[in-house]
C-alpha cells in the first residue's frame, strides 16, 4: 500500500472509524437510512474462511499426536465429506458475492485489475 506510514495510516483511520461507530451504534445514536441500521454493513468483516472440521470422537484427543491408520483416516475423510454438505449454499454464496465484486472492479478499473491475486482489491 505504499509503505509502512501509509499503510499504518490507513489502518490507524480504519479502526479509529469502526470504533467511533461501534460506540456510536451502541448507544442508538446513528440514524438509520433508508430504514436500515448502517453499522452492521461498515463493521462486518469481509474476509474469512470456511473450516470444516468432523467431529472428534474421545479417542481421537488420545490420538492427536500419532500417525493415523487407515482406518482413522478414511473415518476423517468421511467425516470431512458429510461436514461439506451443509456448508455448500454458503460457499456458493460466498464465491457469488466475490465474483459480481471482481466483475464489478474489473468493470470499474479495466480488465488487468483483479487479475486473481487479490493484488489491488483491497
Amino acid at each position: 500500500r505504499g509503505g509502512f506510514l501509509p499503510s499504518f495510516l490507513t489502518q490507524y483511520f480504519k479502526l479509529s472509524i469502526q470504533k467511533y461507530l461501534t460506540l456510536l451504534s451502541d448507544f442508538d445514536l446513528v440514524p438509520r437510512l433508508f430504514n436500515a441500521e448502517l453499522p452492521p454493513v461498515f463493521l462486518q468483516t469481509f474476509e474469512g474462511s470456511v473450516t470444516i472440521v468432523p467431529s472428534p470422537t474421545i479417542a481421537d484427543y488420545w490420538r492427536i499426536l500419532t500417525d493415523p491408520d487407515e482406518v482413522s483416516l478414511r473415518r476423517y475423510v468421511r467425516g470431512g465429506v458429510l461436514g461439506t454438505w451443509p456448508k455448500v449454499g454458503m460457499i456458493r454464496r460466498r464465491m457469488g458475492v466475490e465474483s459480481a465484486l471482481r466483475e464489478g472492479w474489473k468493470q470499474c478499473f479495466g480488465e488487468r485489475a483483479g487479475d486473481g491475486d487479490g493484488v489491488g482489491m483491497q
